[in-house]
């Protein structure tokens, strides 16, 4: 009788229909127990494994490592198991200059922002909050990372970290100075508030990280930039747009029908480089006035979790171009859109939440009391500033509109959307306005990982 057990217990080891590992010290189980066991006490038995290193996904959130005593052992992982390529815990790395280091460094601090105040992407400053300087203070860490774009254009990201970061509702975060700007958390991000990566469109300056509008009869700056062309008295042509997803409006166009070059469309939907909106031209028409500057970068990322617009009143990011200048002679482009970068395992734009990177309006043609228009925090796209100016693209139009020409003198092209990524590993929950929109081609949504 034992010689008869003694094959069974053979012949299930080496079945390769059981399923199971082949172990040498497998035994017949009856319903009390293992052979000798009385039944009487529930012992936890290891699962054996032949090879040490391979590992398989055991549900949703656990990971099966064979360990060195040939052992299945059990990992909790925290963002989930990813069965592929090779069984693992998955982790979150974000993109350009932005490491998990940042994120985690010794020191940081749980940080909410209750009051507005801006945020200087070259020094590290935070107004009433933290000294410039690169390093951690007040629990931020600051430092610059240089980068040169695939196109040959050099530039700068200043990576501001954070053990986790609240914008209060009502809230904004105003940024400036040269760089790109990076907000890094390795916990929680919570954007109730606004932040504005436009910069202050003061003169023809450009966002954080954008390009400057041309002034004195010149093209704007940037590798978008709107050009202007050459003209004759009354028959001055606009400024073109400034160009970056999508291309910018031209600028309006003088008595023989010669428009302004609209600026063209520049980098990646992935957003390799994160690079702000190009500047539109000057009118031409002495110089007095000038195009509008690109709209600022601005990379939001969380190893954990971004959730945008989940307050009461809207809470989002707008990096819009500026609007170009209108003029007694001819207006000048408005800016590009800049760019938005937000990268977490799972993001949430709910209800109340805006993501905008529009162009900026033209400057209409023969006023001068008209306002400028710059890109703003929704979908609706950015008007003329007077007659004569073209819109900025928004939502479903990305690209600018162009010039025309109401008298003597034309008005300036509006300037074209900036670009938006969203990266997550889960389904991203978009309840909130995304503009220029998903389907568009300025967006790009990535799930999974």
């Amino acid at each position: 009788m034992r010689r008869g057990i003694l094959i069974i217990a053979l012949v299930a080891a080496c079945d390769p229909t059981s399923g199971r590992s082949v172990r040498p010290d497998d035994e017949l189980i009856s319903e009390g127990g293992p052979a000798g066991d009385d039944g009487g006490a529930d012992a936890t038995v290891p699962e054996r494994c032949a090879i040490p290193g391979d590992t398989r996904c055991e549900g949703e959130d656990v990971l099966m490592t064979c360990g060195p005593g040939a052992t299945m052992e059990s990992t909790t992982c925290a963002l989930g198991c990813s069965p592929t390529p090779v069984a693992r815990c998955r982790v979150f790395a974000p993109s350009g200059p932005v490491t998990s280091g940042d994120a985690t460094a010794a020191g940081l601090a749980s940080i909410t922002f209750a009051t507005g105040t801006t945020i200087n992407g070259a020094t590290g400053e935070i107004v009433g909050v933290r000294a410039a300087g690169e390093g951690v203070a007040n629990g931020i860490g600051f430092r610059v990372a240089q980068r040169t774009s695939a196109g040959g254009v050099s530039y700068a990201v200043g990576i501001f970290s954070f053990e986790s970061l609240m914008i209060a509702s009502g809230v904004e975060l105003a940024l400036r100075g040269a760089n790109s700007v990076a907000l890094v958390a390795g916990k929680h991000v919570q954007i109730d508030g606004v932040i504005d990566a436009r910069g202050d469109c003061a003169g023809v300056s450009g966002g954080p990280g954008g390009f400057a509008g041309g002034a004195a009869n010149t093209a704007g700056l940037g590798p978008g930039g709107g050009q202007v062309a050459s003209g004759v008295g009354t028959t001055d042509p606009g400024g073109g747009g400034g160009g970056y997803a999508a291309p910018g409006g031209r600028g309006g166009p003088t008595a023989t029908g010669i428009y302004s070059v609209a600026g063209v469309v520049y980098g990646d939907a992935e957003l390799t480089d994160l690079l702000g909106g190009s500047g539109g031209a000057d009118g031409f028409n002495g110089g007095v006035n000038g195009g509008g500057g690109g709209g600022g970068a601005v990379q939001i990322v969380s190893l954990r979790d971004v959730t945008i617009g989940g307050g009461p009143s809207v809470g989002g990011i707008n990096a819009g171009g500026c609007g170009g200048f209108a003029s007694a002679g001819s207006g000048g482009g408005g800016g590009s859109g800049g760019a938005i970068v937000v990268e977490a395992p799972r993001i949430i734009l709910a209800g109340n939440g805006v993501l905008a990177a529009n162009g900026g309006g033209g400057g209409g043609a023969e006023v001068t009391a008209a306002v400028r228009q710059h890109g703003a925090l929704g979908a609706s796209p950015a008007p003329a500033a007077g007659s004569g100016g073209g819109a900025g693209g928004a939502g479903a139009s990305p690209a600018g509109k162009d010039g025309s020409k109401p008298g003597g003198a034309a008005g300036g092209g509006g300037g074209g959307c900036g670009r938006i990524k969203l990266r997550a590993f889960d389904p991203i929950d978009l309840r909130g306005v995304v503009s220029p929109a998903i389907g568009s081609g300025a967006t790009a949504k990535s799930e999974g990982g």
